[in-house]
């Protein structure tokens, strides 16, 4: 007797490891000053945590309108009732939030005490953009969905019921409200709860599970047995949930356990059966038929069929595939599901789904086949819809989503260029006066002959002229990138621009700059501008190169467009770099504001071109600026 109740507080100790440690939901164990005693793994990782908070106050992991929600709701329910269920907001270590999904109920001790606090949490961030999504598709497909016979469902990821279509009503008893948002296991009999988690782990990783039988519980208190088909949900190429679809076949299995018992039951049962019934010999010879086999192949009497192979029913191109399957079921001894398009008696063809097993006499020897045949085309019909609608709705979820990504970053760009433009107009102006009297102080202090300037004062003054030009020039280049621009077009060879923008710039004397470009063809642009782009590039390409090196620019025609590639013989620029070149305000220099590049793209699609970088660290790097020949 002490050995079964030792076993019994084992088995009781591992279900409790079991609950806690259950990915399904986060669970913490809190004293009564709402401190963490204990939390599984689910918990911290809704929370983000490498190891259990024992002794911090839980109020720490919740925003402030939740830890005054605790406060002012949950404790006062918790006192009056012992429990309490709703919404909280939890908060990260790094101040993000996460909505939740929680319940709390008191635990008493022996004596019926409060003792402790249970809370549970579920991560529903992604349940509400989930339900949105499958909303969405519900419209698409409900009146199909509505009339259907069998029971078809949507499952969220965290295994909530999303959808019930009006057969769940019919078949368990339950209204769907009463099932809706929760989850699927408490629907399931305890001994197929594993069978029934595995099914939609599968289903999670994108896997579609064979067919498979569950027993779920109707409202009566009584176990219906549910014959299941289930597959992924995806969208955006992430699986967002699953949808099934169960049949109600208890009254198949019941009528299969009759069959084992007695040979004069099952027919019994079997002429009402809402399935087609027939039985063979070893060798495939019809020996029995049920009135609904007589309906769903045509034929007005069993005489019709008795005797005759029963592949006589199945159309030739699946005659091979249905020897395979027999002789399965004479190994294994049954055989589910299996699907084949079968005959009428005046060639009609229709789609139907057979579960086959073997008969054996009371010394176990195969004696029989029995199959039940139930004509699926309505519902293989049904499906082949279902998932044409998912498609659909998955394709134009993804063009709207780009439309609307598009969109945004359209309005991004235009409020921030207006934000520039209006702090660059007011900055341009509150600046450009003062620097101004600098600059004519210090004009008057190098050309008044009364005033004696050592050395060091003429060079200050230089230097105070170069930080003006400086500063009107960061002050003009955020003008420019905020202010529309306006082409000035012009006749123009690439070589004359190119060897105009070297000219306007002192080149470092130990850079070699190597000019390739070619006077043909002529380009319509703005040589201004363009000019203004080029010295940008040459000014960076100078930087790159602080110890000397070569410069080599050349052009090529290329179709209706010309090509300019500038490349030097620099330090080069890092991969994770490149591809922010051209942002506003990035910069890698210890002065600038990082505005030349970006304004130099804006200047090359201005005249409908493209700009371009590639670059090697240590090897050095190339810009490429494509224009049109014809500017429109």
């Amino acid at each position: 007797m002490k050995k079964e109740t030792a076993k019994r507080e084992l088995d009781k100790e591992l279900i409790y490891n079991r609950v806690f440690e259950t990915p399904i939901v986060g669970m913490t164990i809190l004293d009564m000053d709402q401190n963490i005693v204990f939390g599984n793994v689910t918990a911290r990782k809704i929370f983000e945590l490498e190891r259990d908070p024992v002794g911090v106050d839980v109020r720490e992991f919740l925003n402030e309108e939740s830890k005054n929600l605790v406060d002012t709701v949950i404790l006062p329910a918790l006192e009056k009732t012992g429990s309490w269920q709703g919404d909280l907001v939890g908060k990260l270590k790094d101040g993000r939030e996460v909505p939740l999904s929680a319940s709390c109920v008191v635990i008493h001790d022996e004596e019926g005490k409060p003792h402790a606090i249970l809370a549970t949490y579920r991560d529903v961030t992604e349940r509400t953009q989930m339900e949105q999504a499958l909303r969405e598709s519900e419209k698409r497909y409900h009146k199909l969905v509505d009339t259907a016979p069998d029971v078809i469902y949507t499952l969220l990821w965290d295994g909530t019921l999303a959808s019930l279509n009006p057969a769940f009503e019919k078949i368990t008893g339950w209204s769907r409200n009463e099932w809706l948002n929760k989850h699927f296991a408490e629907l399931v009999h305890p001994d197929d709860l594993a069978k029934a988690v595995e099914t939609f782990q599968q289903t999670m990783r994108d896997e579609t599970p064979p067919p498979y039988e569950l027993r779920i519980r109707a409202k009566s208190g009584d176990y219906l047995v549910g014959e299941f088909t289930s597959k992924p949900l995806v969208e955006k190429g992430k699986v967002i949930g699953g949808l099934g679809i169960a049949r109600d076949i208890t009254k198949r299995k019941r009528a299969e356990e009759a069959l084992r018992e007695s040979e004069e039951r099952y027919r019994s049962l079997v002429e009402t059966s809402p399935d087609a019934v027939t039985m063979t010999d070893l060798e495939g010879r019809v020996i029995y038929v049920s009135p609904q086999t007589l309906e769903l192949h045509g034929f007005k009497s069993a005489e019709e069929l008795i005797g005759r192979s029963a592949f006589d029913l199945i159309a030739p191109e699946d005659h091979e595939r249905a020897m395979i399957n027999l002789q399965r079921t004479l190994k294994e001894g049954v055989a589910k599901n299996l699907e084949y398009t079968l005959l009428k008696k005046n060639g009609n063809r229709f789609i139907g789904s057979l579960n086959t097993a073997l008969i054996k006499d009371a010394n176990g020897k195969p004696k029989a086949f029995i199959a039940t045949t139930m004509d699926i085309t309505e519902r293989k019909t049904a499906e082949d819809k279902l998932e044409e609608y998912s498609e659909k709705l998955e394709e134009k979820v993804k063009e709207k989503t780009k439309e609307l990504l598009e969109s945004h970053k359209k309005l991004v760009i235009t409020e921030r260029l207006a934000a520039i433009g209006e702090v660059a107009t007011q900055v341009g102006h509150d600046l450009r006066n003062p620097l101004t009297s600098i600059k004519g102080a210090a004009y008057y202090l190098k050309m008044d002959k009364n005033i004696k300037l050592d050395e060091n004062a003429k060079k200050m003054l230089d230097t105070i002229d170069a930080s003006i030009a400086y500063s009107d020039k960061i002050i003009t280049d955020l003008l420019d990138f905020s202010q529309k621009i306006k082409l000035k077009l012009a006749r123009k060879t690439v070589r004359n621009i190119v060897t105009d923008a070297i000219s306007s710039i002192t080149v470092p004397k130990k850079v070699n700059v190597i000019n390739s470009t070619e006077s043909e063809p002529t380009i319509r642009a703005d040589p201004l501008l363009i000019k203004r782009a080029l010295h940008n590039v040459f000014t960076n390409a100078f930087d790159a190169m602080p110890d000397g090196g070569t410069l080599k620019i050349e052009s090529k025609k290329n179709g209706e467009n010309v090509s300019i590639r500038i490349c030097d013989s620099g330090v080069g620029i890092p991969k994770n770099i490149i591809e922010k070149l051209f942002t506003p305000f990035f910069t890698t220099k210890a002065k600038g504001v990082g505005l030349g590049l970006a304004i130099c793209k804006r200047i090359v699609e201005a005249h409908g071109g493209s700009i371009s970088v590639e670059s090697k660290e240590g090897k050095g790097t190339c810009v490429t600026i494509i224009l049109p020949k014809n500017k429109r």
